[in-house]
């Protein structure tokens, strides 16, 4: 009898977490044994280093987590459990997901809404020992590197989030209330929102959003005569 793949499953929402888990058990319960669940990646870090297993399925973050904490365990696990194969799930926005993929390249992910047919595929990559097959284009597109948010527009998105005026963020930036209007429209269009109270039920929904400011793309600044 082949030995059945081991895998530990991270999903902060138990509803979610319980059904993923009772699908893996009825549809592949030869081939896969759940060895553990939690539902943080600190917890998921703890269960890693106490436990064999072969992969992982996790959730970006759980609760009170952000992708700050996420890029803090991936840079561990890759030291770690270099190769253990992830895949990462997620319901945050595909063109997110492909942005943070494009800079900090991700493990194998897909999204949470994909078809049960999709996933029968990808586990049953996984029951097969085959993960390394999976790609991440599988599941996302790419984007074109001229649709990066710049490190301007970022600034003032993450200034937003937080929860500042136009005002203080131009002040801060020493720049006109004209040009970071500029910015924030720039940054509206590429993330796909088109209205302030998106903008920020995205973030207060997906707080991955507040990401590194290093990871904008190079640019020079804008001219306060390009947004008239």
């Amino acid at each position: 009898m082949n030995k059945r793949v081991r895998i530990i499953i991270m999903e902060p929402d138990d509803l979610l977490r319980d059904s993923i888990s009772l699908y893996i058990q009825d549809l592949f319960s030869e081939t896969i044994s759940i060895v553990t669940q939690v539902n943080s990646l600190c917890q998921l870090r703890m269960a890693m280093t106490q436990f064999d297993f072969d992969v992982v399925l996790t959730d970006l973050y759980g609760e009170q987590e952000t992708l700050y904490h996420w890029c803090d365990f991936y840079e561990q696990y890759k030291i770690h459990w270099p190769d253990k194969p992830i895949l990462a799930w997620t319901d945050v926005p595909e063109y997110y997901m492909s942005y943070v993929n494009s800079h900090i390249n991700m493990p194998y992910n897909f999204n949470k809404s994909i078809p049960l047919d999709e996933l029968n595929q990808i586990l049953q990559l996984v029951a097969c020992g085959k993960s390394a097959l999976l790609k991440r284009p599988q599941f996302f597109r790419p984007v074109s590197r001229r649709n990066f948010l710049t490190r301007r527009e970022l600034q003032v998105i993450n200034c937003l989030f937080r929860g500042e005026v136009l005002g203080r963020i131009a002040k801060r930036m020493g720049r006109s209330i004209k040009t970071v209007s500029g910015h924030k429209r720039n940054a509206m269009r590429k993330l796909g929102v088109e209205s302030d109270g998106m903008l920020l039920s995205l973030n207060k929904k997906y707080s991955p959003l507040m990401i590194p400011e290093e990871l904008g793309n190079e640019d020079g600044d804008y001219d306060d005569a390009a947004y008239p």
